[in-house]
């Protein structure tokens, strides 16, 4: 049952992992670099493959309740600290035109229309 469990899981990670670091991998790159060349996959491929290896070397030194901690403890971070702060300068710094919110949501909706089959 053990291997059934260990081919599911290998099965999973070759095919969800490409994409999933493609898509990672194109969003920071865009946003760091405003695009997305060459030499900085080649870096971020690199880096990548210099800590994937670092924590398969390490592994065994690490403990795993102290790692769990430790991402549980910056994402922590993140969701009670960082993102309501971050909502908040975003709301605060918004670029003000003389339109409240909810005149935002609604100006690209035609208001002449009564009704779904219009």
């Amino acid at each position: 049952m053990t291997l059934v469990v260990e081919i599911v899981y290998f099965l999973m990670l070759l095919t969800v992992f490409p994409c999933f670091i493609n898509v990672g991998r194109t969003r920071l790159l865009s946003r760091l670099f405003g695009s997305v060349q060459e030499k900085h996959v080649k870096i971020f491929n690199i880096g990548f493959m210099t800590i994937s290896i670092l924590f398969a070397f390490l592994s065994p030194y690490l403990r795993l309740d102290l790692l769990m901690n430790l991402v549980g403890a910056i994402l922590c971070f993140f969701f009670i600290y960082y993102i309501p702060i971050r909502f908040h300068l975003a709301c605060l710094y918004y670029p003000q035109d003389g339109q409240d919110s909810t005149s935002v949501l609604t100006d690209s909706v035609s208001s002449d229309r009564t009704s779904l089959q219009d």
